[in-house]
């Protein structure tokens, strides 16, 4: 058999397969749950990319290798474009287990425990913010939250096919600026509770300070707020895992701003 022939043969659909795995590989390199995971390495991201891609790419209609050829946007450039919208799919997803770590963020900030260690995504995270990804990443898992992203990914490509090119994505950041906000706002919402009872107890012990000098108040807020920590996160987590829950059950809506996004 003559080789060319496998090879003219062939090379439409290798294209067509690294097109198929350029939006999911996007997808895991922008969710955090991956780095949690430590699927960080090429190889492994690969694998992962390409075992979601499989279902795109044997679904593939016979003629797609030719609108592939046929399109004014390089093949280049549609890959790059693959890339990106599976970073925004990965990236959106991703916002609620963010915000919970940063509401984290906010409680030991405040309370002065600087104490933590490696954030997976980079630099370094605090003991809160630990916790509260652990908890969200948890219950992500358990609402099954993957098979969610999974759909999302493959909702994409109806409102944004393989073939078509780079969107204006001008027009659809409405919709995008709205969830970020509305996501940065809940992390001081979740934080507040805690905030609230700790401030109260600042305020308390200035008034004390003003009424008796010899008050080490530096000392007693410090333990005062240790305290409030104790006592409110065991009764705070109650809360915390609703509002996740209610939060990750909101998250195949996103198939919606993500269309208006694209379009």
């Amino acid at each position: 058999m003559d080789i060319s022939f496998l090879i003219d043969l062939i090379k439409p659909w290798t294209v067509v397969l690294v097109l198929s795995i350029g939006r999911p590989f996007g997808m895991m390199i922008t969710f955090v749950a991956f780095s949690w995971a430590q699927v960080q390495s090429g190889p492994l991201l690969m694998a992962f990319a390409v075992s979601i891609a499989l279902p795109v790419f044997s679904l593939s209609s016979p003629e797609l290798p030719d609108l592939i050829a046929q399109a004014s946007t390089p093949v280049a450039l549609l890959l790059v474009k693959e890339i990106l919208i599976g970073a925004l799919i990965g990236w959106l997803v991703s916002l609620p287990l963010s915000t919970a770590s940063a509401a984290g963020d906010i409680i030991d900030t405040y309370w002065g425990n600087s104490n933590g260690g490696s954030d997976p995504t980079g630099g370094q995270i605090t003991v809160t913010a630990n916790l509260f990804m652990i908890t969200s990443l948890g219950l992500f898992a358990s609402i099954g939250g993957f098979w969610i992203l999974t759909n999302l990914l493959y909702e994409s490509y109806a409102a944004w096919p393989m073939t078509a090119g780079i969107p204006n994505i001008s027009a659809g950041m409405a919709p995008i600026i709205g969830l970020v906000s509305t996501l940065i706002k809940s992390a001081l919402v979740l934080a507040a509770p805690i905030l609230i009872i700790m401030f109260l107890s600042d305020v308390l012990f200035l008034v004390a300070a003003k009424l008796g000098k010899k008050i080490n108040i530096t000392f007693l807020t410090s333990l005062t707020k240790t305290l409030a920590a104790i006592i409110m996160l065991p009764l705070f987590s109650f809360v915390f895992i609703q509002v996740q829950k209610t939060r990750f059950s909101a998250l195949p809506d996103l198939s919606h701003v993500i269309r208006q996004f694209l379009q």
